[in-house]
């Protein structure tokens, strides 16, 4: 089903999925992206309902019919999340959606590992927050290069499932 949305549509449902899986889902914006794919032609009743809830709902009465919507978009979007399902979806996000950096950074550092538990990708990723971190604002575009970098380390790890 994903493969018919276009890829800003499909970045942005992937987006709400972390806000989701994270705690910060903004409840208008998720109704102004059902909204956009019914524009878009996709009539599919999550993506109806979803478009059809009020932007001021509460996070309570929008969730299930948002997580349904993101569901049918073949984004997983665990009800009891732990810290690794909601890296794994701002990773993905991040990787391959454009999630931005501060959002994959976030949740990235939530579930980070001490020292001595983490993985070759914690480390690496580590490494270059830090490098980037400390690069003046004159090499922005070194900072870019470094970001990229990190998306493509990101899309190592986590390749999209069927890809």
């Amino acid at each position: 089903m994903g493969d018919e949305v276009p890829p800003t549509l499909l970045r942005a449902l992937h987006q709400v999925g972390v806000g989701l899986l994270s705690g910060h889902l903004d409840v208008a914006t998720a109704v102004q992206l059902a909204e956009e794919l019914v524009a878009a032609g996709r009539t599919d009743q999550p993506t109806v309902a979803a478009a059809c809830l009020p932007r001021g709902a509460t996070r309570r009465d929008a969730e299930p019919v948002v997580r349904e919507m993101l569901t049918a978009y073949g984004i997983r979007v665990p009800v009891d999340p732990t810290e690794d399902d909601t890296f794994g979806a701002a990773a993905v996000a991040f990787g391959w959606w454009g999630l931005p950096l501060s959002e994959f950074v976030a949740t990235f550092v939530d579930r980070l590992p001490r020292r001595l538990e983490q993985g070759a990708l914690d480390r690496d990723v580590l490494a270059l927050l830090e490098y980037r971190e400390h690069l003046p604002w004159v090499l922005g575009p070194e900072r870019g290069r470094t970001e990229t970098r990190l998306r493509e380390m990101v899309r190592a790890a986590f390749p999209l499932p069927g890809g």
